[in-house]
């Protein structure tokens, strides 16, 4: 099986493998322009490399040059290295995108699945990730480019599904169709990167080394026009050529063949091909421009910083040396000497605006960029104050529930019997990740209220219950029948210390 770079794993993990995928395999550099891509993908791919850059940080920005920092007027290059080494990148997007990923995933999912898949949850990806993992890998995905997919797909060798997850930029190109009354995906092209290593090619053919290249390959599942019987093919991509990997091959289900693909898209909008627009494109635009600024505030203050020397009216052969050892005379009348400093206000407007730029990244999301208040706010106006970063994060977390379950129905079939279909398993096969941001912690004087109320009979035990869930009185998902359980079950009291010094000699006095 071909191993792909960073499928179900976060990037930053392996960052060099990251800066290869990301700086080596672009559609300018790569050999993915030789290959029908769909248009919204050549589209779509310059703010996705935006977005990518800026959420790795400060290296990769500045590996970009130019594209990110222009250069001043009549820089050299050293002059131009220098001015982009004291640049400061404050990495805001990717700051707001942990932020928001922490908030969805602070409330442990509440996930049904089938016996069947259930045993698989440990590993999903036949890579060792976790399905809490690699729910963690689709939400970041979401929340950063808003564009991801999923092929659930079926092991020979293991006899059992798996999740293949593909990055926005692997998806490089589909089709739909309608077919049976409703549109269908019919066509669908994913490239993989797999790390190759071959032992016999180390210097002298020592033992124990090796080198290691990267095998893209091109996949492309389609429906048969006539028949709509899913079929695969495969393609190796290398040094600019393309090369037929596997000839056309269907697609099968317990032996019997099948009319869809087996791929979900995860975006902002829940499972659709169209590309939408990136949650964090504004974000990493401000981003940027905070950097260029900095660049320039920071330059301004190196050449302004250090106070300058000067001298007028002296010969032209007199040694002017710096110290307290050595006094500069001159017999001209008109002779003076001094420092140059810097006194005006012209970084002051630069400083403004990144404040102000600062401001801006706070208010499109990056609210931990924002001072905190140190006294304590009502628990009202810190609702009011998240609406905005809520109502999305809320989408995303919907979306990826509702993608996420059809990956899991998709699994379950695959799991399940020849004669049932997708839709078989709609039920018992759910994700529904947390929408409940902000903590909400029951005050004294509330929880005795609603104490009270529920003694007088004023509310039932179900919402007496559900009052002190929302306000995470009790752990997550802990159901009321086993509230009730524990209530039942006494708690074990120890038995008293034996008082009898005989018996316990650590009580005895000296």
């Amino acid at each position: 099986m071909l191993s792909r770079l960073s499928g179900g794993r976060r990037d930053d993990i392996l960052p060099a493998m990251a800066f290869y995928r990301f700086n080596h395999l672009r559609v300018d550099g790569g050999t993915i322009s030789e290959i029908t891509t769909h248009p919204d993908y050549l589209f779509a791919i310059e703010e996705w490399e935006k977005i990518r850059d800026v959420i790795q940080g400060s290296r990769f920005v500045k590996e970009r040059g130019e594209k990110y920092l222009p250069r001043l007027y009549d820089q050299s290059n050293e002059e131009y290295e220098a001015y982009k080494m004291r640049a400061l990148f404050f990495n805001g997007t990717r700051r707001t995108r942990e932020a928001g990923v922490g908030l969805i995933m602070r409330k442990t999912p509440t996930i049904q699945v089938d016996e069947t898949v259930e045993s698989r949850l440990g590993d999903v990806d036949l890579k060792g990730s976790t399905l809490n993992d690699y729910l963690r890998t689709v939400t970041e995905e979401t929340s950063s480019l808003g564009r991801s997919g999923t092929l659930v797909d079926w092991s020979e060798e293991e006899k059992r599904f798996y999740f293949a997850f593909y990055h926005a930029e692997d998806i490089i190109d589909w089709e739909e169709r309608r077919i049976g009354g409703r549109m269908k995906l019919s066509r669908l092209k994913l490239r993989e990167f797999g790390v190759i290593r071959d032992p016999n090619a180390g210097p002298n053919g020592a033992p124990g080394y090796g080198t290691h290249t990267v095998e893209e390959t091109i996949s492309e599942y389609r429906l048969e026009a006539e028949s709509n019987i899913c079929v695969v093919e495969k393609w190796t991509v290398k040094n600019g050529s393309i090369t037929p990997k596997s000839a056309p091959a269907e697609m099968k289900h317990r032996g019997g063949t099948f009319d869809w693909i087996p791929f979900v898209f995860h975006g902002i909008d829940g499972n659709r091909c169209d590309v939408a627009i990136s949650p964090l494109s504004d974000l990493a635009d401000v981003n940027i421009s905070h950097y260029q600024t900095s660049a320039d505030i920071e330059n301004g203050r190196h050449v302004c910083g250090i106070p300058t020397p000067y001298a007028a009216g002296f010969d032209a052969g007199t040694e002017l040396i710096l110290g307290s050892s050595r006094a500069w005379v001159s017999e001209a009348v008109d002779a003076k000497a001094g420092f140059i400093e810097f006194t005006g206000q012209g970084l002051t407007a630069l400083e403004k605006a990144m404040s102000e730029k600062q401001s801006q990244m706070a208010m499109l999301g990056a609210r931990m960029l924002e001072t905190q208040k140190t006294e304590a706010e009502a628990f009202g106006t810190v609702q009011l104050r998240s609406n905005s970063e809520q109502a999305s994060l809320v989408n995303i977390s919907e979306a990826v529930s509702a993608t996420m379950s059809a990956c899991l129905k998709i699994a379950a079939w695959w799991e399940g019997t020849k004669d049932k279909k997708v839709e078989d398993f709609a039920e018992g096969n759910t994700i529904v990740l947390n929408t409940d941001f902000v903590a909400a912690k029951i005050d004294g004087p509330t929880l005795a209220a609603l104490v009270a109320a529920y003694q007088s009979g004023a509310i039932s035990w179900q919402t007496f219950f559900y009052q002190l869930e929302q306000g995470e009185f009790y752990p997550d998902q802990w159901t009321p029948e086993e509230e009730e359980t524990a209530l039942l079950q006494k708690p074990v009291t120890p038995p008293p210390a034996d008082p009898d010094p005989a018996k316990n000699p650590g009580n005895s006095a000296e």
